[in-house]
This record gives structure tokens, C-alpha cells and sequence, in this order.
């Protein structure tokens, strides 16, 4: 049996995170979906997904908040998240989300899953090096 990576959909944006879970699962990754930040951090922690996609602008918590959490907690600090957003470039400017990938909304499906393709591949080259 295949093992399948783990994708935390976290967005407010029903549609969106449906659309993300269809396509996650038409990929042969297995998606698990929160709407809103504080969902997302409870399930970032008890999930343990290979990868995190984050919507910034969320009810409860929002993905600045859930993505400091998440980077200062042993358990969660080393999953890759990938923030998507429909803030422009100087909205974000007042975020620090370190190196993360940051991709602007609406994106496509080719971008979405290349972006999570690219973020996967590096996390396995850093765990083989360490």
C-alpha cells in the first residue's frame, strides 16, 4: 500500500479548500481540511501533515498567527508551509514569514501543485542531510 504525504488545506474560503481537497486527491496525496486558523493549528499538531497550505486572512486566528505557533513548536516547526494569499506585496510586507513559499490567490492547479511538489523535495533533501 502507498503511503500518500499529508496536505493541511487551512483557508476560510470553502471553495477554495474544497477545490484544493479534490485536487489533492486526483494527485494521490491525502488532504485534510480546517476552515478557519485555530482549527488549523489543532489539526497541524495532532496530524503531523507532510505539508501546510495557509490562508493569511482567517476567522478565530489568522495564518500569521498559526504559522508563528506552528515555527515555535519542536513537534511542528520542521513541516513546510506554503502561504497563499490574496494580499498584494505590500500588505505582506508587514508578515514575516521567513522562507516559506508565498503564492498569490487565485492560483492555478498546475502552480499549486508545483509549488507543493518543490516544497516536499527540498524537506526530503534537508531530512536526508541531517
Amino acid at each position: 500500500m502507498e503511503n500518500k504525504k499529508r496536505i493541511l488545506v487551512v483557508d476560510d474560503n470553502s471553495t477554495l479548500a474544497i477545490g484544493a481537497k479534490i485536487l489533492l486527491k486526483q494527485t494521490n496525496f491525502e488532504p485534510i481540511l480546517a476552515y478557519d486558523g485555530l482549527d488549523g493549528l489543532e489539526k497541524a499538531r495532532k496530524e503531523k501533515p507532510d505539508l501546510i497550505l495557509l490562508d493569511i486572512s482567517m476567522p478565530l486566528m489568522n495564518g500569521d498567527e498559526v504559522y508563528s505557533r506552528l515555527h515555535c513548536d519542536p513537534d511542528t516547526s520542521k513541516i513546510p508551509i506554503i502561504v497563499m494569499t490574496a494580499l498584494s506585496k505590500e500588505e505582506l510586507e508587514s508578515y514575516d514569514f521567513g522562507a516559506s513559499k508565498i503564492i498569490p490567490k487565485p492560483v492555478t492547479s498546475q502552480i499549486l501543485l508545483e509549488a507543493i511538489e518543490n516544497e516536499l523535495s527540498l524537506n526530503n533533501l534537508a531530512d536526508r542531510l541531517l
